[in-house]
């Protein structure tokens, strides 16, 4: 099942037939009346949306087209960067040589995705979606399944005038720390600071989040923390036992003027086998 969602900046207004849209969080929306065309049903069973269609008959070499539904729901511009920081666990080497652990940002990219709001009385089913700008198009994704209500975001693109960069030091390190299975661990401390820069011409909805591997302690900007079990994708060469690491998560929520700059800090440690 094709999709399409047509795509004008100049209001809140998405023209969308079938698709299928990831389900994120629920919202409620007056708009979104629709009906289907005379010849098509739908209902549902179980954990299935199925749309019923009347019979056709096709000739040998000919396809058909069948038009679901058309309906207006309301979008937003949002920017996300999901920025993960994997680290190698070679920060401390047995022969004490206190070399700094080589750093990789798994991901440095902004990315402009529009939120989509189900006010339908149906369901978005599962199916690709291209967006477009009056005749131009924009993105093509696949969308997830979207109950009535509910919202999906769809990535467009990466935002070229919106910079990011990231930089960290280390503030301090203690050796033999921490003992466990009778291994020796130090305690490394050190600074994220990640700095974001608005280079539209108008204002941005921006969501920065970050992931690390070890335990967030502070945050600026009113970050939200979330913290979970050792996670074996925040690491490269981890020799450590897995107890003695958290993964770290902060989000923030930003709105950029144009030209703003936000710079928001992270303190942190984690420990390594010596």
């Amino acid at each position: 099942m094709n999709s399409q969602v047509r795509n004008d900046f100049t209001n809140n207004g998405y023209m969308m037939r079938s698709s299928e849209f990831r389900r994120d969080a629920a919202l409620s929306s007056p708009q979104g009346t629709m009906e289907l065309p005379n010849e098509l049903t739908a209902g549902g069973a179980q954990d299935l949306f199925v749309y019923n269609l009347p019979r056709i008959d096709l000739k040998k070499g000919e396809r058909a087209a069948v038009h679901i539904f058309e309906s207006e729901v309301e979008y937003r511009d949002v920017y996300t960067w999901d920025l993960h920081l994997k680290k190698s666990d070679y920060g401390v080497l047995p022969n004490g040589r206190n070399t700094n652990s080589p750093l990789n940002i798994s991901r440095n990219e902004i990315w402009h995705q529009i939120e989509l709001t189900n006010s339908t009385k149906l369901p978005w089913t599962t199916g690709p979606a291209m967006v477009m700008q009056g005749n131009q198009p924009l993105a093509q994704e696949l969308l997830t399944y979207t109950s009535p209500s509910d919202v999906v975001r769809v990535p467009l693109t990466i935002s070229v005038s919106t910079k990011g960069t990231f930089a960290e030091e280390e503030v301090a390190r203690e050796l033999t720390a921490l003992k466990w299975d009778g291994a020796h661990y130090a305690k490394i401390s050190r600074e994220a600071q990640i700095g974001i820069c608005n280079h539209k011409a108008v204002p941005i909805d921006l969501e920065l989040t970050f992931r690390i591997g070890g335990k967030a302690d502070e945050v600026s900007d009113k970050g939200d923390m979330a913290f979970g079990d050792y996670n074996a994708e925040d690491w490269q060469n981890y020799r450590g036992h897995p107890a003695v690491n958290q993964s770290s998560t902060v989000k923030w929520k930003f709105n950029l003027k144009p030209g703003a700059v936000v710079s928001p800090k992270v303190a942190y440690h984690y420990f390594l086998r010596h």
